[in-house]
This record gives C-alpha cells, sequence and structure tokens, in this order.
C-alpha cells in the first residue's frame, strides 16, 4: 500500500469520528434540537378532497359513507362501511336521477369487525346521482346513501 493510499485511509477514519463528534447522529440527549422534518411526500398522486355522506340503517344496523370526487369522465366513489356480518357478498350500486343504475363493484366480506372501504367509479356525473345502494347478492338492501 503506498504512502498516498494510507494518507487517504486515514483521513477518512479521523475524518469520521471528528465528523460524528461535531455532527452527532443522536437527537435525544441535553440540549439537542427538535427532530428532523419528514421528508416531503412523494406521492404521485395529491391527495384531494371530497364530498362525504353519511347514512346508517337501524334495521340492518350497517352504516356507512361515501367521499366522491368529481372527474371528467364521472364520479369517483370511495365506500366506507361497518356493521355487515362476516361473511356476506355485497353489491354497490349507483342510481341516477332518471332512473338509471350502475353497478361499482362487488365483495365478499372476510373480516370479522365488519369494516371495510371499497373504492369505484361511475360515469354519472355528481349532479345525476340520486343515491348509492349496499345491497346483498340476492338484492336485499343493506344501505341506501342518499346524495
Amino acid at each position: 500500500m503506498g504512502a498516498a493510499t494510507a494518507a487517504a485511509c486515514l483521513l477518512l477514519v479521523v475524518g469520521g469520528l471528528f465528523g460524528g463528534l461535531l455532527f452527532p447522529s443522536r437527537t435525544d440527549g441535553p440540549g439537542a434540537g427538535p427532530p428532523p422534518s419528514p421528508p416531503a411526500s412523494t406521492s404521485a398522486a395529491p391527495v384531494v378532497a371530497g364530498e362525504r355522506i353519511t347514512a346508517s340503517d337501524p334495521r340492518s344496523a350497517v352504516k356507512g359513507y361515501v367521499v366522491l370526487r368529481r372527474k371528467a369522465w364521472g364520479t369517483e366513489v370511495e365506500l366506507h362501511l361497518a356493521g355487515v356480518p362476516k361473511g356476506s357478498h355485497c353489491r354497490l350500486l349507483v342510481i341516477a336521477r332518471d332512473g338509471r343504475r350502475d353497478a361499482l363493484g362487488s365483495w365478499y366480506v372476510p373480516y370479522d369487525e365488519g369494516y371495510g372501504e371499497y373504492r369505484g367509479s361511475t360515469m354519472f356525473p355528481r349532479g345525476q346521482l340520486f343515491s348509492f345502494e349496499v345491497v346483498g347478492l340476492d338484492g336485499r338492501p343493506l344501505l341506501t346513501i342518499p346524495t
């Protein structure tokens, strides 16, 4: 090993030790400043607020809400449900003001707590929405959310 290589290695070791004393990585000791700010979000899609509409059905004990976001192609829908029995098969429908219907999706309830979140979309613009219906596969209504 040459003298220049040895000097460079020694400089790295001393620099690392000296730098650790000048710039300690611990922030929980006495006189420590505030913790560093978290890095800025790198999410590609910004969080967009939407219109929230809540409903409950005392007969079925199901309650929930939808969050609606207007889009150029229709409406984005986020459904949050609680109280649906485990093992249920459900379907989400939207009814337009003129009576047309659109199926937003269906799912099986695998959880014990009876809570879930489902996302879908409809071709209907927000102004044409009349209600959302969560129904069993047998068509039995579990929850209606009027808009």
